[in-house]
This record gives C-alpha cells, sequence and structure tokens, in this order.
C-alpha cells in the first residue's frame, strides 16, 4: 500500500500514545532558562541546553527581529516551553536530528501563542542539514489555547502531528533537520501579529521506528514462504 504523507488531527489522543514507535530527538524545555537578552536568535542558555533532552538533536530559532526576547513560560501541561515575540513572515523555531537506523518519521509538538500573536504557521523538513533546502510538510492555524504547568490540553490544536513516513530521504538519514515557520502577519485574534506578540512551543518528538537488520527480513521472509507451503498443503 502507497504510503501518504499526512498532517492529523488529534481529537483526543494521550500523550503516551503521539505516535509508534521511537523517540529519536526531544526536546521538554523543563531544564532551560534563558536570559532576558534579545536578539536573533535564543541567547546562551544560563541553565540547561539546547541539545535534546531524549536522544539526539539541537534545536534554535532565527527572528528578523534583533528585540526578540527568548523565553521559557509555563508548557502544556509542563513546567516550561519555549516562546519568543516579535514574530515575522519566515521567522521559525529549528530541531535537528540523526534518524540513522530509523525510518518512517513522525513529528509531534504541542504550539499556542498570544492573541497577538502568529496564528499561521507550516512544518518543513530538510534532508541535508540545517542549511537546507527546506521542503514543506503541511499548514496548520493556531488557537487561543493559555498554556499551564498543571493541566495539559491533548487535543488538536495545541498538539500537531505530522506522519513523514512517505518522506524516504528522511529515512536512516544523519541530517535531518525541521522547522516551524509563520507563514502569515494574522495574529491568532485575527488582527496584525503584534511586537509583543508571543508563539510558544512544548514537548516537541521526532520518532520513527528502528530499520530491521537483513537478517531479520531474510528470517521474515522464509517464515513468510514457509507458511505459505503450509497452507498449499
Amino acid at each position: 500500500m502507497q504510503k501518504k504523507l499526512m498532517f492529523v488531527a488529534l481529537a483526543a489522543l494521550s500523550a503516551s500514545s503521539w505516535a509508534s514507535g521511537a523517540v529519536v530527538s526531544g526536546w521538554s524545555f523543563e531544564a532551560l532558562t534563558l536570559p532576558n537578552t534579545p536578539g536573533t536568535t535564543p541567547p546562551a542558555p544560563s541553565a540547561g541546553s539546547f541539545l535534546s533532552d531524549t536522544g539526539n538533536g539541537t534545536m534554535s530559532g532565527t527572528h528578523a527581529s534583533a528585540a526578540t526576547v527568548w523565553s521559557t513560560p509555563a508548557g502544556n501541561g509542563t513546567a516550561k516551553a519555549l516562546s519568543s515575540n516579535n514574530w515575522g513572515v519566515g521567522d521559525y523555531y529549528e530541531f535537528t536530528s540523526d534518524l540513522t537506523g530509523f525510518e518512517d518519521v513522525i513529528v509531534t509538538f504541542d504550539q499556542t501563542g498570544s492573541g497577538t500573536g502568529p496564528r499561521d504557521f507550516k512544518l518543513q523538513y530538510s534532508s541535508t542539514g540545517i542549511a537546507g533546502p527546506y521542503i514543506d510538510a503541511g499548514s496548520y492555524a493556531l488557537t487561543l489555547i493559555t498554556f499551564n504547568a498543571v493541566t495539559g490540553v491533548n487535543t488538536t490544536p495545541p498538539r500537531f502531528l505530522f506522519d513523514l513516513s512517505a518522506i524516504t530521504a528522511l529515512d536512516d538519514n544523519a541530517n535531518a533537520a525541521f522547522r516551524i515557520t509563520t507563514t502569515s502577519a494574522v495574529s491568532i485574534n485575527g488582527a496584525a501579529v503584534g511586537t509583543g506578540g508571543t508563539g510558544r512551543i512544548d514537548t516537541v518528538l521526532v520518532e520513527a521506528s528502528e530499520i530491521p537488520e537483513p537478517g531479520t527480513l531474510a528470517l521474515a521472509g522464509m517464515a513468510s514462504a514457509g507458511l505459505l507451503i503450509r497452507r498449499r498443503k
């Protein structure tokens, strides 16, 4: 059966069952603390790092405005998320993942913003590292949902899942990269994006299935052939 590239809306899916497979790279932002230093990219952390909490990978971001403030307010049922203001079209959060030995990639994350923060985004991927080129995987819109550290919201939005299993260029790829990129100057409340409007992400996961060893595939093929012979007798 031919695989299809999919953006999946999750009606009411628990965090433990976002996707099948292993978490290759995951960011919770729980250990991350950022100084109140504006810039086009996130400042050096005063605590924690931009490395993934689970597996391998790193994260960053780019805004056109040097006045952008990067911070770690409450997440979606977690203590912290990553947030920034001064959004312009084309600004993004960026994540890398070494997918060597993995296939059938799924990317999930929680995302919201303030009323004057950006509404329209797209997920992009690169199979050649952060230099790109980046290819669009799907577009989506945010609604005004307030994150708090105690109670998480598991519906879509604010939880988004992108099935990239049809993108074979990501399979067994050490240089996979992903961007969450703004696509318009429209805010969540339907007006223009304000300079103080924030966009926030939490619990970013890159999940995939391990590629079976050739010997495992051969054994599976032999077992299937044996079963077929038995059925024909």
